[in-house]
């Protein structure tokens, strides 16, 4: 697992309350949330769009690596979201992101960069405080499930670009 050698940088705020940390790249996540007027300084909007990259990403790993069939992903569809059902299942989202982790020899989470992210949209925000109309929560959520199920293929190329990546691990051509 190429995964595992990307090393989740010092914990920094999220934009807005940075500390400049110029030995640190911005993940693709950050940059996409910086880049998206609808996400910056809408930690309800963000925090909707998080928990759905994270829970893509996790039902990606479950897909692929478990060989599970009933995903996360097919568990939790955008049009059953809710800000309590949110507040129920990012514990349970946690919780097996560090099990998942371990799983592969890894210590902390499988996802660090996008929990930390969340993270810090939900400890400015928590979901049951929300005021976001639920149109727009499954619509930021779906868009979320949509960019963390390109995740696998962003942390291949980033591999790439940085020389880490052996040569028998999976392309990103899948």
């Amino acid at each position: 697992m190429g995964l595992r050698r990307l090393a989740s940088g010092p914990d920094r705020p999220r934009a807005g309350r940075e500390r400049e940390t110029p030995s640190r790249a911005k993940v693709p996540a950050e940059r996409f949330l910086e880049e998206r007027d609808a996400l910056q300084d809408n930690d309800e909007r963000r925090g909707a769009f998080l928990f759905g990259v994270l829970l893509s990403q996790l039902a990606d790993h479950q897909s692929r690596e478990r060989d599970m069939s009933r995903t996360l992903r097919n568990q939790h569809p955008a049009d059953r979201l809710t800000t309590d059902r949110i507040q129920r299942v990012y514990s349970d989202l946690t919780q097996r992101s560090g099990v998942y982790a371990g799983e592969l020899g890894m210590s902390g989470q499988l996802f660090p960069e996008t929990e930390r992210l969340l993270t810090d949209a939900f400890a400015d925000a928590p979901p049951k405080t929300w005021n976001l109309p639920v149109e727009d929560l499954r619509f930021f959520y779906a868009l979320g499930l949509a960019y963390g199920s390109d995740a696998r293929n962003q942390a291949f190329n980033l591999m790439d670009a940085l020389g880490v990546r052996d040569d028998d691990e999976e392309s990103t051509d899948d």
